[in-house]
């Protein structure tokens, strides 16, 4: 819970998009980590430690960006007319998004640990890069007007 106030800190410094990339890339590091200490965890001792630390990592890492992030930049890009109906449909896909996990991710671990995750966080890189917009600084009628002149295709 801690680590969100790093966000905090953060955040009108270095802006959203970079707070994503750093959090994508540690939990990319923690989640590889944490299977290869799993994953080891039979021979020595110690990794079983480790994998305590690499999925606090994680935990720390998620809440620098990929957890508080989304739901700050969808506000800042949804006009304010319309805000409430999107964060409802957000939240519920988010809510539906976490049911998913809560019951698969057990099957994935067991058949490929958190390297699954690993890969999801890799994606949000390019989806980061190309698709999110930063709202560090901005008025809402700028990012409106910076959303409307976007290609996407």
């Amino acid at each position: 819970m801690l680590s969100v106030f790093i966000a905090v800190a953060l955040i009108d410094r270095k802006g959203r998009k970079w707070l994503l990339y750093v959090s994508s890339f540690g939990m990319i590091i923690a989640s590889v980590l944490f299977s290869v200490a799993v994953h080891e965890a039979h021979q020595h001792k110690t990794w079983a430690y480790l994998s305590v630390g690499f999925m606090v990592l994680y935990v720390i890492a998620f809440e620098i960006g990929l957890g508080p992030i989304p739901w700050l930049i969808v506000s800042e890009i949804t006009p304010t007319k319309e805000r409430g109906t999107v964060m409802s449909v957000a939240s519920f896909v988010n809510w539906s998004a976490n049911l998913v996990i809560a019951q698969f991710a057990p099957k994935v671990v067991d058949l490929a640990q958190f390297y699954p995750f690993a890969v999801v966080c890799a994606v949000a890189i390019p989806f980061t890069a190309f698709l999110v917009p930063e709202t560090k600084g901005k008025t809402e009628q700028h990012v409106q007007q910076e959303l409307g002149s976007r290609r996407y295709v």
